[in-house]
């Protein structure tokens, strides 16, 4: 009876260990060099509408819009190389490169060296103050899926290209898997009383490069070579 129940604890044992070293497979399997999969210069809701902005925000929207394309580009920090923040980031046709650590996960983006880490301590974070990253704290689902809540995000930068506008009480949830290896999608929604009527969700794709690395990609020298600054 003894050696049956050791049997059996040592089968469940395994079993564990199998689960573990799965789990952590999926997890490590988000490592690798990332690049957007479609240019995304505007973002939209998953049905392809414009986000539904309140009034005052609408029109700040709209006054960018009118802006960039008489070529008045003030309005976006990115013109003169200052940090340009979430979602945008995570939007522009520059690479990135993801790295799972248990106490964190980090996304190290080519364009300017700007680093994202993701706090996974499961502590419950309070922005400090806001930030163009904002403050972000991630959790692993049973899925493999990992989800990734951020708050603290400052009001001066821009979501995207287009310039679409958003405040400091910004709260962006992502949920990013693995549709196959070399395909991620993140899933996410955008939260913000204050500039939107109601909260809305979009869908990014991102393919692996498979043997990339980041290179040196820098706004200014960008500028100076008459290039896009992003």
């Amino acid at each position: 009876m003894r050696s049956r129940l050791r049997l059996l604890h040592g089968l469940l044992l395994t079993c564990l260990a199998g689960v573990t070293h799965g789990a952590e497979f999926a997890r490590e399997s988000f490592n690798g060099v990332w690049l957007i999969a479609q240019d995304t210069p505007a973002l939209r809701t998953l049905d392809g509408a414009v986000p539904p902005l309140l009034p005052e925000a609408k029109a700040r929207y709209e006054q960018h819009l009118r802006a960039r394309e008489s070529g008045d580009t003030y309005f976006d920090r990115a013109t003169w190389c200052a940090a340009v923040g979430v979602p945008r980031l995570l939007l522009a046709n520059h690479p990135f490169e993801i790295m799972v650590d248990k106490r964190q996960v980090g996304f190290f983006f080519e364009w300017n060296r700007w680093v994202r880490l993701v706090d996974m301590s499961g502590a419950e974070l309070e922005p400090y103050y806001p930030m163009s990253l904002g403050t972000a704290s991630g959790t692993w689902q049973d899925d493999g899926s990992l989800v990734i809540e951020t708050s603290g995000l400052m009001h001066e930068t821009i979501m995207d290209h287009a310039g679409l506008p958003h405040s400091d009480e910004l709260v962006m949830t992502e949920t990013l898997r693995l549709i196959d290896a070399d395909t991620l999608e993140n899933h996410i929604r955008f939260e913000d009383p204050l500039t939107f009527s109601a909260p809305w969700e979009t869908k990014v794709t991102y393919r692996r490069q498979r043997g990339a690395r980041l290179k040196e990609d820098v706004c200014l020298d960008r500028i100076k070579q008459g290039l896009p600054p992003i």
